[in-house]
């Protein structure tokens, strides 16, 4: 599921391709662009389709600071501002998701089919 490097070449679309290099080009050196580095007016094609989330320690507790507006279609709600805890719908998946990436500190590409029992034929990445 994971990998230990992602390549451009594995991403499937336009929209992943694109901010992935933009990801590239503000992380610069480093193992991930801070917080600072990102410009929302730089990437404004991409925004409906992106989740900025914080990450808050001690506890470690997650908090959708931006959902957009494709993501908001696919969850069928708006979780802007909440926590992921309170989200029974995101669940373990996401958080050991999130987990890894806090860890790791760098990017990899998950594909699989959204557990919406509602909406179970959409495909999420």
């Amino acid at each position: 599921m994971v990998k230990s490097a992602l390549t451009i070449e594995e991403l499937p679309n336009s929209i992943l391709k694109n901010f992935y290099q933009y990801w590239l080009r503000m992380k610069g050196s480093r193992s991930m662009p801070s917080r600072s580095n990102l410009n929302p007016a730089d990437i404004t094609p991409l925004l409906p389709n992106i989740v900025l989330v914080d990450v808050e320690q001690d506890p470690r507790r997650y908090r959708v600071r931006l959902l957009g507006t494709e993501t908001v279609k696919v969850l069928g709600e708006d979780c802007t501002g909440r926590y992921l805890d309170d989200l029974t719908m995101l669940g373990s998946i996401v958080k050991k998701r999130y987990e890894w990436l806090v860890v790791e500190k760098k990017p990899y590409f998950y594909r699989g089919n959204m557990k919406n029992a509602d909406k179970p034929y959409i495909e999420y990445m």
